[in-house]
């Protein structure tokens, strides 16, 4: 197969076919494993349904009161930009009272430099932000999802926002930054956390 005959898959299913595999048991893998040698497959589990799922089970289950009261996941493709945005604007506008941590289903190699910039002139710490893959432990105890996938199809509890990638030019990211901005601000909101600029913000490899 060329690379002209690769049809991409959407979002939605691609982490889906992910998560189910991190997270079947040895069995579970045999058993799959069995099944397509017969033809008996059966489609991959949803991004919507796994969300889903993960949050029901993990949902205010917080471990102690000494811990942030929030634990968001900000998910996109490549966590190159608007997931970095997400999570800087998050972590530094909700201090201590979140854990945040942002990934990729294909991570680019680095964030984007005119992010980078952009963000450092707008005052938010950029410090330890670097694109990161998917890791099962990832899924524990979120309180939140947020997806950024336009056809990512999911309900209430697994938020999409459809904010468009532009990072043409620095005034295109400075537009995408205050879109950003102003989603992380309601949603601190909406989780009974005053959005203020902080000086202690926890880094993104402790929310691990």
């Amino acid at each position: 197969m060329t690379i002209l005959d690769f049809q991409p898959k959407k979002l939605s299913l691609r982490w889906g076919q992910l998560f189910t595999t991190f997270l079947q048991t040895p069995q579970e893998r045999t058993g799959e494993s069995k099944r397509a040698e017969t033809g008996e497959t059966e489609p991959s589990q949803s991004l919507h349904a796994f969300m889903q799922q993960t949050l029901n089970e993990h949902r205010g289950s917080k471990l102690d009161d000494a811990l942030p009261t929030s634990r968001i996941l900000f998910v996109s493709d490549d966590n190159a930009a608007r997931t970095q945005i997400a999570s800087a604007y998050t972590r530094w506008l909700g201090g201590e009272q979140v854990f945040v941590r942002s990934v990729g289903l294909t991570p680019a190699y680095h964030v984007d430099p005119l992010v980078i910039e952009v963000l450092n002139e707008r005052g938010v710490p950029t410090d330890d932000l670097k694109p990161k893959n998917f890791n099962p432990h990832t899924l524990g105890n979120i309180d939140e999802i947020i997806i950024f996938d336009d056809d990512a199809h999911v309900s209430d509890d697994v938020k999409t926002w459809n904010i468009t990638k532009n990072i043409s030019t620095k005034a295109d990211i400075h537009a995408m930054c205050d879109e950003v901005e102003a989603r992380v601000r309601k949603l601190l909101n909406t989780l009974g956390i005053t959005p203020t600029p902080h000086k202690n913000i926890i880094p993104e490899f402790l929310a691990a």
